[in-house]
């Protein structure tokens, strides 16, 4: 709904004669009268029929011709007009007694049971008075605005999914010159739609249309033919605490409308509008949203700034030159071999093991080396998305503050800005006694990230109590790291001079052999998980030892005194691998001896014994 409908519409509410409502009450009054007596027994029915009297008379005197104004309107937009103007009406309607039937109802409960109409003649009066129905449709039509201004902030959002880098700024105030238009001040903003509710924030920083203010004040002094001294200093303003966006832009707008001799002065608090000129130049308090490519903008103004700086020849000015002419007509000096090779140098455990609160790799580790390299002067580390450069950056940064030193990170997207600043605060978290106070980070542009609350009195103290916790137990901590470097180190060298032991030989071989064993066995890694086999493994091998010592004894053993090897045989002969022991250098003339007891069994010893002794005694002297 366009501005000139709304402002016909409030005129025509303004316009509601007090008269005419006074009259429309009258007639509810009598209808409720002579309702009284046909739905006394009846409460609930009577109270809904003057209820919907009242509601249909405000309509017809009301609303009816409201809609009417509306038609073409609604007829330009294409949509159904009847059924509009019949939504309209009824929501308006409802709208106009809202809150009023509980009232309606205890007032025609008294005159049921008292026949007295003084409250109820009351409460009419108080529906229809005539600031209460206006204040009722004017909310009604605020609605209108507020349901466009959500419709724009959605394209606006959605602009921003389809352009990159595109960020939405609230224009503050605006200056003409000869029918064209620029706005003075610009706030980024922050949108976020949760529950179908827009949540806007803002930095607490304020953009200043510097070009358009110095061309305003080229004009003025070309037309009053004298200089303007127009007051410019920052192209970005950056608020304090304490300090409002609208005080601030209130404050340079009443210096610049001074310097341009523009009148009448402007308030920004009020929201009707204003306009302060002079000839062809005029200054508004207009506010508009936009969305625009922010990187382009800040470019421009940046190297603008630095333009000026130059011409003026300033210490920052001066140092930007040096470092773009050392990079453009010097060539920087290649580090990258001096880097390998000392990074080739490094043993293993010096690799692996290092002190760092970050997680980095090869790449990561040689890129600080190169930061430590006295001819390293740039930087160039590129890759794609998620690769590590914020995690390397976050590396580098820490490394520094570690050294004492300050660092500045610069990013013409906030987004980059935003993940590094939160690896940061993980990362100085992780090493700290507590969080008690804000890690030593100033975000420009960031609301309530200051100098005043890094630098505050309580942060200050927080900072020499960690100080004191960290310094009693520094030598503690300094001790636990050196010798849990110095574990992990001999731990890395054990484990290299094993694996150097290692020949490919043996490990073509082991893989043959499970090659072998997995035709037998269906996991032959199974077989190595599993203790008992394992046991049985190793008896096996020493049984392969014992059947191989004594260049094949044993088993000629056994195929003399069982005809066969086997494993039955095998178990007696464990029993007394002692005595065979003393016996494994037999001769084949004692083998063919023992192979005349082939079948001798434990029963027989007893017998054995009886024939040795007969034997013996057989050889004892007859005579002497």
């Amino acid at each position: 709904m366009n501005k000139t409908l709304l402002d016909v519409i409030e005129k025509h509410v303004a316009a509601l004669q007090g008269e005419v409502l006074a009259l429309l009450g009258d007639r509810i009054k009598v209808i409720g009268r002579e309702l009284l007596e046909t739905l006394r027994n009846d409460p609930e029915r009577y109270r809904e029929t003057v209820l919907t009297s009242l509601r249909n008379d405000l309509v017809r005197t009301a609303v009816t011709p409201l809609t009417q104004l509306l038609e073409s309107s609604i007829r330009r937009a294409g949509t159904d007009e009847l059924e509009v103007a019949y939504d309209i009406e009824d929501e308006l309607g409802l709208r106009l007694v809202a809150d009023t039937g509980e009232a309606i109802g205890s007032a025609l409960a008294t005159a049921i049971v008292e026949d007295k109409f003084n409250e109820f003649d009351d409460v009419i009066d108080d529906i229809v008075e005539p600031e209460t129905i206006r204040r009722r449709l004017t909310t009604y039509f605020e609605t209108f605005r507020a349901s466009d201004f959500f419709q724009e902030l959605h394209e606006l959002r959605s602009t921003l999914k389809l352009r990159e880098n595109f960020e939405i700024y609230l224009y503050v105030g605006s200056l003409h010159h000869n029918r064209v238009g620029y706005p003075l001040f610009y706030v980024p903003l922050q949108i976020e739609l949760l529950e179908r509710i827009f949540r806007i924030t803002a930095d607490p920083q304020i953009y200043v249309n510097k070009k358009a203010l110095e061309f305003a004040g080229q004009e003025t002094a070309r037309e009053i033919e004298r200089p303007v001294p127009l007051s410019i200093r920052d192209r970005i303003v950056y608020l304090d605490e304490e300090q409002s966006f609208l005080g601030v832009m209130q404050g340079l707008l009443d210096q610049w409308c001074a310097d341009l001799a523009l009148s009448p002065p402007i308030d920004l608090a009020n929201p009707l509008d204003q306009k302060s000129q002079r000839s062809q130049l005029t200054i508004t308090n207009s506010i508009h949203f936009s969305a625009f490519d922010k990187a382009d903008e800040s470019l421009l103004n940046d190297y603008e700034e630095l333009l000026t700086k130059l011409m003026v020849g300033s210490e920052v000015a001066v140092d930007f030159q040096e470092i773009v002419n050392s990079f453009l007509t010097t060539n920087p000096v290649d580090v990258n071999a001096d880097i390998n090779r000392e990074w080739d140098s490094t043993p293993i455990e010096g690799r692996l093991v290092f002190q760092s609160p970050v997680p980095l790799n090869e790449e990561q580790r040689k890129i600080l080396a190169a930061l430590r390299h006295e001819d390293a002067r740039f930087l160039s580390i590129e890759g794609p998305p998620g690769t590590g450069k914020s995690h390397t950056i976050t590396a580098i940064v820490f490394q520094a503050i570690l050294n004492g030193q300050n660092v500045l990170v610069l990013s013409d997207k906030s987004e980059a800005l935003d993940v590094v600043e939160d690896k940061l605060n993980e990362v100085l978290n992780s090493v700290r006694f507590g969080d008690d106070f804000q890690n030593p980070i100033l975000r420009l542009g960031r609301a309530g990230n200051t100098y005043g609350r890094i630098l505050s009195g309580q942060a200050v103290e927080a900072i020499r109590a960690h100080h004191r916790a960290s310094t009693a137990s520094q030598q503690r901590l300094t001790g636990k790291i050196h010798e849990d470097e110095s574990r992990l180190s001999e731990a890395i060298r054990a484990t290299v001079e094993h694996g150097s032991k290692i020949k490919l030989n043996n490990v073509y071989e082991v893989h043959r052999q499970k090659t072998r064993v997995a035709q037998i066995v269906e996991d032959p890694e199974e077989l190595v998980r599993d203790e008992n086999i394992l046991e049985a493994l190793d008896a096996a091998a020493s049984i392969c030892s014992l059947l191989a010592d004594h260049d094949a004894a044993i088993p000629r053993i056994l195929n003399t005194v069982y005809g066969k090897a086997s494993l039955e045989g095998f178990e007696i002969l464990l029993r007394v691998q002692g005595l065979l022991h003393q016996s494994a250098k037999l001769s084949d003339a004692d083998l063919n001896t023992k192979r005349l007891f082939s079948t001798f069994r434990e029963e027989h010893i007893d017998k054995l014994h009886a024939l040795i002794s007969q034997y013996h005694n057989a050889h004892w002297h007859v005579i002497g």
